[in-house]
């Protein structure tokens, strides 16, 4: 489906994570977007913001952003964080529990797929080698599959090997929802919902997520995202009032082969919606 260019996207990612651009090139696409704010959001790192606002410069507004895992009743959820003191002793300790939990699974996920290749390499470094200085995730070790001809792209890696209940894949028991939200309002950020009907709940299970995440002192919804109708957008943005969480959104953008998405390119949200655009913008929250 289309969408307009938004003027605003506080969702992507960058290769110091799980996207294919640098922080620098994201800058560009904001700016070719005609974005006037924006928040690069890698998983478990604050590696890039420094990077990204410089890149900035003075042609859009940068929010610092970071999305973390969290656990609710026992299932995964991302939680965004927005507008925060990225120095923070907070996020700072949150990222690096996230960090050795990734190093746990990642570890286990490097033997496992050792044990698919003749010889057994050392698939961790081999990794590592594509991470770069960012955040190892699994799509880096796809990548290195691909790279040994084990596979003739990453799609394939997971459908095979990494995805949820194939022969690689390692869970994590993430920091539960509650502090995740601590850590993020601990810094003085904005905490948000991410990317809610990608777990495909139940109205009511959705329901009793948000009214949890309200009750841990969450601030927002993710409701205008790129699989989402406008008709869909409004649903959310009423159920999420009901407990006193205000509209978030964005494009969640890893690269330009991941369907079809692009920096700012997800619903606009309806006028006079409460959102968090006006408090970060606005510098209330930085």
């Amino acid at each position: 489906m289309k969408h307009a260019i938004n003027t605003w996207d506080f969702h992507f990612h960058s290769n110091l994570s799980d996207g294919a651009h640098s922080p620098e090139e994201l800058a560009d696409f904001c700016v070719a977007a005609g974005l006037t704010a924006a928040a690069l959001t890698d998983h478990d790192t604050t590696a890039g913001i420094s990077r990204f606002r410089a890149a900035a410069a003075d042609r859009f507004r940068v929010i610092s952003g970071i999305e973390f895992s969290s656990r609710w009743q026992r299932q995964n959820i991302h939680v965004v964080g927005l507008g925060f003191d990225v120095n923070h002793a907070a996020i700072i300790e949150m990222i690096e529990l996230q960090t050795q939990l990734r190093n746990e699974r990642n570890s286990k996920i490097a033997k496992r797929l050792a044990k698919l290749v003749a010889g057994e390499p050392d698939i961790l470094a081999l990794a590592q080698a594509h991470s770069g200085e960012g955040q190892l995730c699994r799509p880096h070790f796809a990548q290195v599959m691909v790279d040994l001809g084990l596979a003739n792209d990453t799609g394939r890696v997971f459908d095979r090997w990494l995805g949820n209940g194939k022969p690689a894949a390692a869970s994590i028991e993430w920091p539960d929802i509650s502090a995740v939200v601590a850590a993020i309002a601990s810094a003085g950020g904005l905490a948000v919902i991410a990317h809610p009907m990608h777990y495909k709940m139940t109205r009511s299970k959705l329901e009793s997520l948000m009214a949890d995440f309200a009750e841990y002192g969450g601030h927002a919804v993710e409701v205008a995202t790129p699989d989402l109708q406008l008709n869909g957008v409004q649903s959310l943005i009423d159920r999420a009032a009901k407990y006193g969480l205000i509209a978030s959104g964005g494009s969640d953008f890893h690269n330009s082969s991941w369907g079809g998405r692009g920096v700012g390119k997800f619903p606009q949200l309806p006028e006079n919606t409460a959102s968090v655009v006006s408090a970060l913008v606005a510098g209330e929250a930085l």
